[in-house]
């Protein structure tokens, strides 16, 4: 029979190695979600990855600990990345289509020759004689 404080010192080895798991695998799954801009529940599952594996880090599963609370840092970082560069990749966007918007309008010839194209290179008669 095992006294009190053994049971909850197993307890705590096996609850530390449980937040250890726990921090890799959410770290594991915010990580491709940085991937969707405006994916805010990426954050919650990082900062959630950060603090197990904080938790966790002087207990038996230190290694996935490490590892979870930097896949939770990545998870941030990136995030934070896509979502600011997409809104500038949006603006961007935005801006070149009315770049060409205007450089339609004023367009509206596509030929160069006033639209009289019939398909032949050369306009003068030639009727296949080299020497004319």
């Amino acid at each position: 029979m095992t006294s009190g404080s053994d049971a909850a010192s197993e307890t705590q080895k096996s609850g530390g190695k449980g937040l250890a798991i726990a921090a890799l695998v959410i770290g594991i799954i915010a990580l491709p979600g940085c991937c969707m801009a405006g994916f805010y529940l990426n954050y919650v599952l990082a900062i959630l990855a950060i603090i197990f594996g904080a938790m966790s880090m002087k207990g038996p599963g230190s290694g996935m600990a490490k590892a979870g609370l930097t896949l939770g840092i990545i998870g941030i970082i990136t995030s934070t990345v896509v979502l600011l560069s997409g809104d500038k990749l949006k603006e961007w966007a935005e801006e070149m289509q009315k770049e060409q918007q205007v450089e339609g309008a004023g367009n509206n010839n596509d030929d160069n020759n006033g639209g009289n194209d019939n398909g032949n290179f050369d306009s003068g008669s030639n009727d296949g004689n080299v020497d004319g």
